[in-house]
């Protein structure tokens, strides 16, 4: 999936996407294309901290496996430039909801990055500055989850939760997500690109 190339138009508010597998129905609500805030080419998306974000059906992900050790069947990676306006308070990035309270998010809790998969607590954390560009990669190899910044590994942590995207009938949120076990959505205030 890849936000915000040049030609990404932000007034049309549902965009297919291609990507692994089969294309992906994206829908904006309220985020923006914007040239100023690219980093290094074409456009980043821009959220405001109240009301902006992406989303698509969790229904059109795949499951993401048991994370067994030896298995690669289910490995992942999630990849971003992302720009932090504010770091204060917490801040979605991205998240999901499986069946039950199992789910998946990428957040801000003041200036610390942190990532959650299943169950796995305290999860990945790496502090930020504001206003500055960072590349983040997260990683799920076998049963180990990694938090890459600036191409530097930065944490590790095991996991071998299974999380059912598909059953829950919610949305993978962009922008936004969910906090821990809450259901109060928390917004990003700042930039992704190429996500």
């Amino acid at each position: 999936l890849v936000l915000a190339l040049p030609g990404f138009d932000h007034n049309d508010h549902h965009h297919t996407i291609k990507g692994s597998g089969s294309a992906k129905t994206v829908t904006n609500s309220g985020s923006t294309a914007d040239t100023n805030k690219s980093k290094f080419y074409g456009k980043a998306m821009k959220f405001d901290g109240s009301n902006d974000y992406l989303y698509f059906p969790t229904s059109e992900i795949s499951d993401f496996g048991s994370g067994s050790s030896g298995s690669t069947a289910n490995d992942f990676c999630i990849e971003m430039w992302l720009l932090a306006k504010s770091v204060s308070g917490n801040r979605g990035i991205i998240g999901g909801r499986g069946q039950g309270t199992n789910g998946a998010y990428f957040c801000l809790i003041g200036a610390s990055m942190r990532f959650n998969w299943g169950s796995s607590d305290p999860g990945l954390d790496y502090t930020i500055e504001a206003d500055r560009w960072y590349h983040v990669a997260i990683t799920r190899n076998e049963d180990k989850c990694r938090m890459f910044v600036n191409g530097k590994l930065v944490e590790t942590i095991t996991s071998t939760d299974q999380i059912d995207f598909k059953g829950n009938g919610g949305n993978w949120y962009l922008g936004n997500t969910t906090y821990g076990s809450g259901t109060s959505l928390v917004y990003f205030e700042g930039a992704i690109q190429d996500f």
